[in-house]
């Protein structure tokens, strides 16, 4: 994936052009957006072993895209999202900080590009990268897993999905430099999480997967 996510960034930038109005080659987008996880098979362990939990559910992603066309056919493009979030949370002196990282990379098609009004669908390949870190900030032992020493590291870094997704867009401006739009996205997970504590693998949880949607606000600007 950091592969072509670099030969992709070095096309972009090695082939963009200047545009006029609708003819442009590429985009960048800021995205405020909340996506869904489901972490119920890890966050029952950790109540088990008395830990803090991890955020759940519906999270806040703020995310930014990058959509270029490097093809002869102006209604198709390429289109690479990456999206965060932090989350910390704490219990019986234990404090858990939490980090996901979503990057996808695909390829859409415009079906309206008309009266600055701009409707399109694509689908991509993407991962979740989830890191959990776990410190007892009393003691040098964390309770509850065979009194681990120093910090408790959780990971799960190949969780690969696909990506079905719809966005629209209306510029603003008369030279259609800047557009607010919408983004909706629904993920299918391709295998299930594959944890790790302390770089050691973690088989005594429940299986989950990246299943889920995402819904944000696009800012973009060409």
């Amino acid at each position: 994936m950091k592969k072509i996510i670099t030969l992709f960034l070095i096309s972009l930038f090695g082939f963009a052009q200047n545009k006029e109005n609708n003819d442009f080659k590429f985009q960048i987008s800021a995205i405020p957006a909340f996506s869904n996880f489901n972490y119920s098979g890890i966050n029952n362990y950790l109540e088990d072993n008395n830990l803090p939990i991890a955020n759940n559910g519906l999270i806040f992603t703020p995310s930014f895209s990058i959509l270029y066309k490097p093809f002869s056919d102006e209604s198709l493009f390429m289109n690479l999202v990456i999206g965060i979030n932090n989350s910390k949370s704490n219990k019986n002196n234990l404090d858990l900080e939490q980090n996901v990282v979503l990057s996808e990379l695909g390829m859409g098609k415009y079906f309206i590009k008309k009266n600055k009004k701009y409707l399109f669908a694509g689908i991509a390949i993407g991962n979740v990268n989830q890191n959990i870190v776990i410190v007892n900030q009393n003691t040098s032992a964390t309770a509850g897993v065979q009194n681990i020493v120093g910090a408790l590291k959780i990971s799960s870094k190949k969780n690969q999905y696909i990506s079905l997704n719809t966005g629209f867009d209306w510029a603003i401006d008369s030279k259609e430099d800047v557009l607010i739009g919408i983004r909706l996205a629904y993920r299918i997970g391709i295998n299930e999480d594959d944890w790790l504590i302390n770089n050691k693998a973690l088989t005594e949880i429940s299986k989950t997967n990246a299943n889920g949607f995402s819904l944000g606000i696009a800012i973009s600007m060409r």
